[in-house]
């Protein structure tokens, strides 16, 4: 049996990531600050979908119990 899915899929993950290299800095000097942003932004959106699916199994844990 396939483990629940929690959190985004490899594709969610990739297709969101994919949408926010739609414009990459033309500036060097920005790259570090934009990847920064870019990792931030991926690591928000999949912990937003792990509290959507927590939240629809009825978990209130805060996180504090692992």
């Amino acid at each position: 049996m396939a483990e629940p899915r929690i959190g985004l899929t490899r594709t969610e993950l990739e297709r969101h990531v994919r949408w926010l290299l739609r414009r990459p800095p033309d500036d060097p000097a920005k790259l570090a600050g934009f990847l920064t942003d870019l990792v931030v932004d991926v690591v928000d959106a999949n912990n937003a979908a792990i509290a959507a699916r927590l939240a629809a199994d009825g978990d209130t844990r805060d996180g504090e119990a692992f």
